[in-house]
């Protein structure tokens, strides 16, 4: 153990020193790793050869529910984006570079399929990156994840965050993204090995990333309705460990923020006529009713600091960007 422990720190030390010569020289940009800076912090918990992480650079996750009630949010979701531009690239030391990644909430029904305006089919995005544009004034193509600082960087975001209304209505948000950070293969050369990561989720509803996809069959009535289904029985999602475990295995707690804006923890009352199966949590003037958050809550409480909930409900995505930039900024620091 004393010879591990040894041939660890000299292991540190020597890598440090390389990561401190490089960035005097200038630094330097090894392709899909990132910028190497005099910033960079040493990973221990690792393995035997620590990483360092670069602290002048962040990959940004965006968890976008995309089924029919998310028009108003996706709008104003681009337009609020230029708050966190803002705050992050005002950081002291600033950031050489950081990337953008969009995915939508959609993961299907299991083997079940549904009709209607938000429609669910087997597999559903499977987690992918999505950068097909939509909107007046976007390019003909974007790449698969959006590098940063750009000129372009607001308008593109916006391009592709509105990735529209037609998302499988059993949301499941937390499966969504630990597909595409563990197992999209289409996902290759956004997640960065040495880079700080944000997961960000944007929602309406609570997730509803189902252990058991028996709990979308629409022939077992012995479940209720499906609308309430995601909330009337709990013992058929993952329970949220899951997802805490498998994003701290990405990144060391102090390199990894976790961020929802959803709606507000709470007490959940079933009403199939109500929207999501409940009583709204929380309403506003400008994106309408939301459901309690409480899996997002315990997910983001998980990370302490370095998690943020914000409610959906106070109608100003600015303001909540605002906020989750507090956390990104504490990146490295702790």
């Amino acid at each position: 153990m004393a010879a591990r422990s040894l041939h660890r720190s000299m292991a540190g030390a020597l890598l440090c020193t390389c990561a401190l010569l490089s960035a005097c020289a200038g630094g330097q940009n090894w392709g899909d790793a990132a910028v190497e800076n005099p910033f960079a912090t040493v990973d221990y918990n690792a393995g035997d050869v620590p990483i360092i992480y670069d602290c002048n650079t962040i990959d940004i996750l965006f968890v976008i529910d995309n089924s029919e009630t998310m028009f108003q949010e996706q709008q104003a979701l681009g337009v609020a984006f230029g708050a966190l531009i803002q705050a992050i690239e005002s950081l002291d030391p600033p950031l050489a570079t950081y990337r953008i990644g969009v995915i939508s909430t959609d993961v299907g029904a299991g083997p079940y399929t549904f009709g209607g305006t938000s429609t669910c089919h087997e597999g559903g995005d499977e987690g992918l990156l999505q950068h097909t544009p939509r909107g007046e004034g976007c390019p003909a193509s974007l790449p698969l994840f959006l590098q940063a600082p750009s000129g372009d960087l607001e308008r593109d975001f916006a391009c592709i965050a509105s990735l529209g209304l037609t998302g499988c209505g059993f949301e499941q948000p937390m499966e969504s993204a630990l597909k595409a950070l563990t197992e999209q293969p289409g996902n290759d050369g956004f997640l960065r090995f040495n880079a700080p990561l944000a997961i960000i989720f944007i929602s309406d509803e609570d997730d509803c990333s189902a252990a058991d996809t028996g709990l979308f069959d629409p022939t077992d009535l012995t479940l209720g309705t499906l609308k309430t289904r995601c909330v009337a029985h709990k013992e058929l999602l993952h329970p949220i460990s899951r997802y805490v475990s498998a994003f701290k295995a990405l990144r060391s707690p102090e390199h990894l923020v976790v961020a929802a804006v959803t709606g507000p923890p709470g007490k959940v009352q079933i009403d199939e006529d109500r929207f999501a199966g409940q009583v709204p949590i929380c309403t506003s003037n400008e994106f309408g009713e939301a459901a309690a958050g409480n899996r997002f809550n315990e997910l983001v409480s998980a990370f302490g600091v370095m998690g943020k909930h914000v409610s959906i409900c106070e109608g100003n995505f600015a303001a909540a960007m605002d906020k989750i930039s507090l956390a990104i900024r504490r990146i490295c620091l702790l």
